[in-house]
C-alpha cells in the first residue's frame, strides 16, 4: 500500500528530536481502504525510518476528529500536523496564523503545484462538460484536489456535482489505468494530471491520436495531502526543512522517493496557499447556490 512520502519525512524529523516533538496525522475514514491497514502501513515504514537513523523509537498519534486535529495543533500541542488538503482548506483561516511551513511532494523536479487535464476520446462527440450527463467517468482515488477542480467545473458548467450528473464513476489507484480505461471506452472522461497524460502519450504515441483534452486547469492544486509544520518550535522548523532538503540527495531519500514516484519536495508559500483557498471558496459558493 502506498502512504504519502511526507509522511516518512515528518516522523523521520520526529526521530530526530526523539520525544520532544508530537505528530499528528488526520485520518478521517478512508475510501475503499481501511485505516488499519493505513497505520500498519504507515508503521512499517517509521520503524525502518528510525533503525536507519539510529533512534530507539518513534510516537505518532491519529485523530479522525478534525474539530480535535485542529484545536490541538492550534493550541501547539503538536509540532506538525499531516492533513488531506482538501479537509485543509475547510478550515485553512484558522491554522495559517500557526503555521510556518506547507510541505507538498512534487513528481516533476521543481514543479510547485500540479494542473489537471479533463479529457475525452476524439470520437465521442462530447464538446463540453453538460455532455457527460449520465455517462461513466474516471478518478483517481483519495485524490481530493481532482475532485476539487472537477466539482468545481461542473458545477459552474452544469451546475450540478459529477456525483450527481455524470453515471458511474471508476475510482482508479493511478491516472494511467484511467487514461487506459478511457482509452478502450470503459468511460468516457476521465481526470489526470498533465505530468501523467504528458507520461502516457510518450510512452504510447497512439492514445494521443484518439483522446483530446476538453478542458486544462490552472497550476494551482498541491498534493493530495499536506504537511503543516507549526511557528512554534524553531527548532522542528529548522530540523524538518534540513531533512526535507537531504532527502533528494541522500541514497535512502531517493530510494524512499523513487518508490511513492515523487522526485521533489516543496515548501509552498502562504500565497500559493491563499491562492488556493479563494479558489476552494468559489466552489464552496458555487455548491451552496446550486446544492444547498
Amino acid at each position: 500500500m502506498k502512504i504519502s512520502l511526507l509522511f516518512c519525512l515528518i516522523f523521520y524529523t520526529a526521530t530526530l528530536l526523539a520525544s520532544n516533538a508530537k505528530v499528528l496525522v488526520y485520518t478521517p475514514k478512508l475510501q475503499k481502504i481501511s485505516q488499519a491497514d493505513t497505520r500498519i502501513a504507515i508503521e512499517t515504514i517509521l520503524y525502518k525510518i528510525a533503525e536507519e537513523a539510529d533512534f530507539d523509537s518513534v510516537k505518532i498519534e491519529y485523530s479522525d476528529q478534525l474539530s480535535h486535529a485542529v484545536s490541538q495543533y492550534k493550541q501547539g500541542v503538536y509540532e506538525a500536523l499531516h492533513m488531506n488538503s482538501l479537509a485543509l482548506m475547510s478550515i485553512f483561516p484558522e491554522l495559517k496564523t500557526q503555521t510556518a511551513q506547507y510541505w507538498n511532494f512534487s513528481k516533476v523536479k521543481g514543479k510547485r503545484l500540479r494542473n489537471f487535464y479533463i479529457l475525452v476520446r476524439n470520437d465521442s462527440k462530447i464538446n463540453s462538460l453538460a455532455s457527460l450527463q449520465n455517462r461513466p467517468i474516471a478518478l483517481t482515488l483519495l485524490d481530493s484536489m481532482q475532485t476539487l477542480f472537477l466539482n468545481h467545473m461542473m458545477l459552474k458548467i452544469n451546475h450540478s456535482s459529477f456525483e450527481n450528473f455524470c453515471g458511474n464513476v471508476i475510482y482508479n489507484t493511478k491516472d494511467a489505468t484511467s487514461i487506459l480505461n478511457l482509452f478502450f471506452n470503459k468511460v468516457d472522461m476521465a481526470v489526470v494530471t498533465q505530468h501523467s497524460y504528458n507520461t502516457a502519450i510518450e510512452l504510447n504515441p497512439q492514445l494521443q491520436k484518439k483522446l483530446t483534452i476538453l478542458y486544462r486547469s490552472e497550476t494551482i492544486y498541491p498534493a493530495p495531502s499536506i504537511t503543516l509544520v507549526g511557528n512554534k518550535n524553531r527548532y522542528f522548523q529548522q530540523i524538518f526543512q534540513q531533512y526535507s532538503q537531504d532527502l533528494v540527495s541522500n541514497t535512502f531519500g531517493r530510494q524512499l522517493m523513487m518508490i511513492y514516484q515523487s522526485v521533489d519536495d516543496i515548501n509552498l508559500t502562504e500565497e500559493e496557499m491563499e491562492r488556493l483557498y479563494e479558489h476552494y471558496q468559489d466552489y464552496m459558493k458555487l455548491k451552496h447556490r446550486y446544492e444547498p
